[in-house]
């Protein structure tokens, strides 16, 4: 008897258990796609800027799980060999509106000492809610270069 109370109980549980229903399937999460105008190697040519600096175009896409919410674009350049910041902006879009645009990353002028002309810079752009959390991230690498009718300039105002 003292058998047979032991096979029922584990009947019940295996059965409360068999009644648990599966986890929710995970919410989609969000996409980030970058790109830039660049050639094999990686080489950007700087677009000259109203306000007379220099900046490289880059284009990004959101899909999947779009809050309907005003979010945070953090922008994001440093030189790859020393990792030192050429920009560090922060942009407010509202979402699904602004899932897609094309934005200038400022470079020059650059800070004092800091070159970035052929130098291997990582560009990268994070979305961020209001309460500080990392929604998505995306990142690339580009060599810049300037432009061919304005090279004096240019060099004199991207060479730090």
């Amino acid at each position: 008897m003292l058998c047979l109370g032991r096979v029922r109980l584990l009947t019940i549980v295996w059965l409360g258990l068999a009644a648990c229903s599966p986890a929710p399937p995970p919410q989609p999460a969000m996409q980030l796609s970058i790109s830039v105008d660049a050639d094999a190697n990686d080489a950007v040519e700087l677009v000259a800027g109203a306000q007379g600096g220099f900046h490289v175009w880059l284009r990004y896409a959101l899909s999947g799980d779009l809050p309907a919410e005003t979010v945070t674009l953090q922008r994001r350049a440093e030189r790859v060999a020393d990792q030192q910041a050429v920009l560090h902006l922060d942009t407010l879009v509202s979402l699904p509106a602004q899932a897609s645009d094309t934005i200038p990353m400022f470079m020059c002028p650059t800070p004092i000492g800091l070159s970035i002309i052929d130098e291997r810079l990582a560009l990268s752009l994070a979305v961020v809610d209001a309460a500080g959390v990392e929604l998505a991230r995306a990142a690339l690498e580009v060599v810049p270069g300037c432009p061919a009718g304005q090279l004096d300039f240019c060099r004199r105002i991207c060479s730090g």
